[in-house]
């Protein structure tokens, strides 16, 4: 009608048509959200885990379980709707916490060696992600039983999220961790310091000897009794 009679000035309203209207702007406010929501769970682990041997991987796992979820949430016949939309938004947030846990304890491991480091971490967080997670999916459970298609789309997306972090979390992390280079700079190795202690001069039946003792080496030599200063930290025996 409007385009039959453009003089007349006709205005199309229909009540539900803000809620048409809201569809059109779904997918690229999708977009952006989940562009700085990424963003911010780069700030943190930047923050947390400053190496970029854990950087990269944990950025890359946030983002394989967002476009995980996203993916499998097409296959089990949820569609992107405001209420989809929401959901989803709010479950990037736990999907950080499996990726954020396992990069955190690994960066402040202090043993020197890879794989030891990394089954430290393992063993200090991989028990009680485990139960986060189950504990999270059987909660559910009763959610599950409640046939509203707001209920069923929380409940989908949560479990997807739970099970996806988990496999992130628990197995493609460490896989990765396990195949970079991760050499953690030490700032007291940096400085150079190597915190000297005063020599130790002790003797024998036979002859003296000088020990100096740094945090690095141990060196000995033999000393005559002549070069012996006279120190009130000596210990003589």
């Amino acid at each position: 009608m409007t385009k039959l009679y453009p003089e007349m000035n006709l205005t199309v309203y229909e009540d539900f048509s803000m809620y048409s209207d809201q569809l059109l702007t779904i997918p690229p406010v999708t977009q952006q959200t989940v562009f700085f929501a990424l963003l911010c769970m780069t700030i943190v682990l930047v923050l947390f885990t400053p190496h970029p041997a854990t950087i990269g991987p944990g950025v890359f796992c946030v983002m394989s379980i967002n476009l995980g979820v996203f993916g499998l949430l097409y296959y089990w016949s949820i569609d992107l709707d405001p209420i989809s939309m929401a959901t989803t938004l709010m479950a990037i947030g736990f999907s950080v916490d499996f990726v954020a846990h396992i990069s955190f304890h690994y960066y402040k491991g202090e043993i020197e060696d890879q794989r030891e480091r990394l089954r430290h971490a393992l063993c200090s967080i991989a028990w009680p992600m485990v139960q986060a997670g189950l504990s999270t999916i059987l909660s559910l459970l009763v959610l599950a039983t409640i046939h509203a298609y707001m209920v069923q789309v929380f409940v989908k997306v949560v479990t997807l999220v739970v099970g996806l972090g988990m496999i992130h979390g628990l197995i493609v992390l460490p896989i990765v961790y396990g195949g970079l280079n991760f050499v953690k700079n030490d700032k007291t190795k940096k400085s150079g310091s190597t915190n000297k202690i005063s020599p130790i001069i002790f003797s024998t039946t036979a002859k003296e000897h000088d020990i100096e003792i740094n945090s690095s080496t141990i060196n000995i030599k033999e000393t005559s009794l002549s070069d012996i200063p006279d120190r009130p930290d000596s210990v003589r025996g």
